[in-house]
């Protein structure tokens, strides 16, 4: 025979912890805004830069994409991360899906695809870093942590793909992480 205190106990131990797990994860769990980082218009981004003369980080994604949704949960609404842009970067986000928006850029118009095929992307998310000129420098594929990310931002920022610094040696030297 089973015991009835002990078997309403456990289910009511059970209910709380499933209750309280439920409750505590929603708590934490805090929905990311794209527009607390990023432009998302193109024109009005690069005429900030313009402005504030700094460089540009372009994030080009689409509305399918997984692992663009875990950059931004997880990679850009880190701490370290926000900091980084709100310093030193006007940061654009590029919705590839969004067709219809029109953008200007060296001399021609285009739309948000169109844009994406310019700077040659084939994949999202796909990073774009243009020079204080407005000149791409360098673009990378795909999703990275906070940990990595961070540093390759600073590896950005201080130019040393200029002075011939390798990422892994700037790594080294500089001991920059993310947080």
């Amino acid at each position: 025979m089973i015991n009835k205190t002990l078997l309403y106990t456990t289910m009511l131990l059970v209910c709380l912890a499933v209750g309280h797990t439920t409750i505590s994860f929603a708590e934490e769990k805090k929905e990311f805004n794209i527009k607390d980082i990023f432009y998302t218009d193109w024109d009005e981004g690069l005429n900030e830069a313009k402005k504030k003369n700094k460089p540009v980080f372009v994030y080009f994604t689409s509305e399918h994409c997984g692992s663009c949704r875990a950059m931004e949960n997880n990679t850009f609404a880190a701490p370290g991360i926000k900091k980084r842009f709100a310093d030193n970067w006007v940061s654009i986000c590029i919705n590839t899906s969004k067709s219809v928006k029109n953008s200007t850029f060296d001399g021609k118009t285009m739309n948000y695809y169109q844009l994406s095929k310019y700077f040659r992307v084939n994949a999202v998310p796909t990073f774009v870093f243009l020079d204080t000129d407005l000149k791409p420098v360098q673009s990378i594929v795909g999703f990275r942590n906070k940990e990595i990310f961070g540093p390759i931002l600073d590896y950005m920022k201080d130019e040393a793909y200029e002075k011939e610094i390798s990422f892994k040696e700037f790594r080294k030297k500089s001991g920059k992480v993310a947080e």
